[in-house]
């Protein structure tokens, strides 16, 4: 076949694309400026391994999702569009019911009720309904481009990861954020969890653009970005503002208080005093109680639901089953301290492996393996990480450790705290990353392994 005709084979080929899905050619689009991006600046050798990683992550998105559509082909509808996971239906359909009214089509008054229900109406589900009505129902066209915002955010945490860790690092933390299995099915889901990803890594990389090097409308720029980043996710998730801002706020005054000994020391100081003012002060002491109370009631909440649970309370605190909002739980010091200890050890380890109790479980077991060596990597790496950008890794451990606190707290659902714990996963990665790299340069000492 001539040139010629190859190119009027592929101009045929994207006319009818572009009728039967155009939103799949606007997320084309968008993946072929993220790969230009991401390529940019990058040394020749380097940059086929990114290319490469790059196109077999956004290929294997597309087929899933083409191979999704083939498998519910029998019974494919706009409102059955093949779904991975429940919550899925809940945000199609108010999208759907948005587009109808928006487009004056015939609509019941529970069309209404549903589309207007203030119960987990955020922007993501405007950001979806408006793509319903541009582009018409496209299901899994949105599951294509949420596959391409997923990369695009792991993209910005590799250029960071590159020029603060180094390369082999980098592109390791990539191939890895890009192909764990549960952070893959999440990516090409109907969910906000790309967009929020997305949003999170271009607030993170704002500040370490505007604290580091950089001319003054660079600066200006990085701020912007922030803000407009700040503002989209303030109600994507609960909390979500007040999380996000909070881990920044302390990941830049970590990296302030540690950049020399003495703000270390003063610092360290300064904290003993106050934890030791708060323990002798009844008033501040029953504020830190009332906090843990709280949060130990929205985890009985979670353990009394349907599902897999987990405890980290004493054994008496599930004696009467209670909703968080008639609990009427308290707690003593040492109650409190046993909480928390559980709390932090159950959010690294469960489930374990003996304690798995479904089909589903078993097939994660492989994946909270990596888990536990990823938790181990970032450890070793941590101080390695802290060498070469205190910046950088400043702020990616002050984005997971508020996070992480909350979710240990308030949990109690295997099931959520899996899916929730893929929250702090994608920044966790490029610290253990490099800490894997320092571990294989100490085993091969006989070779030159730089990382």
């Amino acid at each position: 076949m001539t040139n010629g005709a190859l190119a009027v084979a592929a101009g045929i080929a994207l006319g009818a694309i572009a009728v039967l899905s155009p939103l799949t050619v606007v997320a084309a689009i968008a993946a072929g400026l993220t790969l230009a991006a991401a390529r940019r600046g990058v040394p020749a050798e380097e940059r086929r391994w990114l290319t490469g990683v790059i196109l077999a992550a956004l290929a294997a998105r597309v087929l899933v999702v083409l191979a999704l559509f083939a498998v519910n082909l029998a019974s494919q509808s706009a409102q059955n569009p093949g779904i991975l996971f429940g919550d899925e239906t809940f945000s199609l359909t108010r999208s759907l019911r948005m587009r109808n009214i928006l487009l004056e089509f015939p609509v019941s008054k529970l069309d209404y009720q549903v589309a207007f229900d203030s119960y987990g109406q955020t922007r993501y589900l405007s950001w979806l309904s408006w793509l319903q009505v541009a582009f018409g129902p496209s299901s899994y066209s949105v599951r294509v481009l949420n596959g391409v915002m997923f990369v695009g955010g792991a993209l910005i945490l590799y250029r960071l990861a590159r020029r603060g860790f180094g390369v082999i690092p980098a592109l390791a933390g990539l191939t890895i954020l890009l192909f764990l299995p549960s952070l893959f099915f999440w990516s090409i889901s109907l969910l906000k969890e790309s967009i929020y990803f997305l949003l999170t890594t271009l607030a993170i990389g704002a500040v370490a653009w505007c604290l580091g090097r950089g001319s003054w409308r660079e600066r200006l720029s990085a701020v912007g970005t922030l803000s407009v980043s700040l503002w989209l996710l303030s109600d994507l998730r609960p909390g979500a503002l007040l999380l996000t801002s909070g881990g920044l706020l302390f990941g830049v005054a970590a990296w302030w208080v540690l950049k020399t000994p003495r703000r270390a020391l003063v610092a360290a100081a300064v904290a003993g005093v106050a934890a030791i003012a708060i323990a002798r002060s009844p008033s501040a002491s029953a504020r830190v109680l009332d906090t843990l109370a709280a949060s130990a009631k929205q985890h009985t909440g979670h353990v009394f639901t349907l599902g897999h649970s987990y405890k980290t309370l004493d054994d008496k605190f599930y004696a009467t089953v209670e909703t968080p909002m008639t609990s009427h739980l308290t707690l003593t010091p040492a109650e409190a301290v046993r909480y928390v200890a559980r709390s932090a050890m159950s959010f690294v380890t469960v489930p374990l492996p003996w304690q798995v109790v479904s089909k589903s479980e078993l097939a994660f077991v492989p994946e909270q393996l990596v888990w536990y060596l990823l938790v181990f990597a970032s450890a070793v790496g941590l101080v390695p990480a802290w060498r070469r950008d205190p910046l950088l890794v400043s702020l990616l451990v002050g984005y997971v450790l508020p996070t992480a606190a909350v979710l240990a707290l308030v949990n109690g659902n295997v099931g959520t705290l899996v899916r929730l714990r893929g929250l702090i996963t994608p920044f966790l990665i490029w610290v253990g990353a490099l800490g894997g790299a320092v571990l294989l340069q100490s085993l091969i000492p006989q070779h030159e392994v730089t990382v």
